[in-house]
């Protein structure tokens, strides 16, 4: 069974936060293709983050 949206985020968090950020941009764009909740969704300029947005939503995610 595939992971969902969610769990996939959880798992972007983690790799964001270990400083893996290639691993967490593949995460959140499988979990984006697999949700059509809005309130799931960032909207992303030109669909590239850099290391420090990443870091930035990753730091919200949590707090939030």
């Amino acid at each position: 069974m595939a992971e969902t949206a969610i769990a996939l985020h959880r798992r972007a968090v983690e790799a964001a936060n270990s400083r893996q950020f290639a691993r967490a941009r593949r995460a959140l764009a499988t979990a984006a293709a697999r949700t059509t909740d809005p309130d799931l969704r960032a909207r992303i300029d030109g669909g590239q983050l850099t290391t420090a947005q990443l870091r930035v939503i990753g730091e919200i995610s949590t707090e939030f």
